[in-house]
C-alpha cells in the first residue's frame, strides 16, 4: 500500500519513442500541450524514462507532479479524447503509433490490474480499473461497480441472470449471483412469487454426490444421548 502511495502523484506515459539528446520535460509539455494542459517546468516535480524487462519495449517515462490536480487532469483529458492519442499527437516528428498515459502504478498492481482485466473479457465485464490501490469491475455503463479484494475474487463468475421485472420500457434484474464453479454446473431460472410485479430466480446447482461414509478419527466419536 505504502509503494503504491507514493506514486499518488505520478503518470506513466508508455509507447512513446525516445529521441536523441531528448528533454524529459519538454517532452511532458508537449504532452500536456496535445492534451489540452498547460504544464511548466515548476509543474513537474521529476520525470525519466524506465527501462523495460523487455528490451525490444520502448522505456516508459514516468512523470510526478507537483500537485496531483495536474496529473488527474492530464489522464482525464486523455480519456475523454474521441480518437486514439499516437505519438505524433506529441510531436510530429514522431511515427503514428499509439501512446498510452496511466496512473503510475507499482509492480504488484500492474500485475494484478492486467489479471483482472484479462478476466474481465472471459466473463463479458467492460470496465476494470485501480484508484487509489483499490481494485474496481464494472460490467456495463450505468451499472454498479464491484470492489475487487485478492485472486480469489478475480475466480468468481458473475452468471447472466434473466431478468425478474418485465416493463414496456425495460427488462431487469436486481439479483447477482456469483460463483467459483465451472458454469454448466449453475443454472438459473424464474419463478413467480405473487408478489406486485416481480419475479424470483431460482439457482439450481449440478455438483456430484459422495456416499462414501465418512472417517471417524479415535479423538472423532459420535456424542451419545443424554
Amino acid at each position: 500500500m505504502l509503494e503504491q502511495y507514493s506514486r499518488k502523484d505520478n503518470v506513466e506515459v508508455s509507447g512513446l519513442p525516445v529521441t536523441q539528446n531528448e528533454d524529459v520535460f519538454d517532452v511532458v509539455r508537449d504532452l500536456g500541450a496535445a492534451m489540452g494542459v498547460d504544464i511548466q517546468q515548476q509543474d513537474i516535480s521529476t520525470a525519466h524514462r524506465v527501462p523495460s524487462y523487455q528490451r525490444d519495449r520502448i522505456p516508459s517515462l514516468v512523470v510526478k507532479f507537483v500537485r496531483r490536480a495536474t496529473r488527474d487532469e492530464l489522464i482525464e483529458n486523455y480519456r475523454q479524447k474521441k480518437t486514439a492519442m499516437t505519438a505524433r499527437d506529441v510531436n510530429p516528428a514522431l511515427p503514428m503509433q499509439r501512446i498510452y498515459i496511466n496512473k503510475h502504478l507499482s509492480p504488484d498492481n500492474k500485475v494484478f490490474l492486467s489479471k483482472l482485466k484479462t478476466k474481465c473479457k472471459e466473463i463479458g465485464f467492460m470496465y476494470a480499473w485501480c484508484r487509489d490501490g483499490k481494485f474496481f469491475v464494472r460490467k456495463c455503463q450505468g451499472e454498479r461497480y464491484i470492489k475487487i479484494d485478492s485472486y480469489k475474487d478475480l475466480e468468481k463468475a458473475q452468471i447472466q441472470l434473466p431478468p425478474t421485472r418485465i416493463t414496456p420500457t425495460s427488462a431487469t434484474s436486481v439479483d447477482a449471483v456469483c460463483t467459483d464453479l465451472n458454469l454448466d454446473q449453475v443454472t438459473v431460472r424464474v419463478v413467480p412469487t405473487g408478489i406486485s410485479d416481480h419475479t424470483g430466480q431460482l439457482c439450481s446447482l449440478q455438483l456430484p454426490i459422495s456416499l462414501k461414509k465418512p472417517t471417524l478419527y479415535p479423538e472423532e466419536s459420535p456424542i451419545s444421548p443424554t
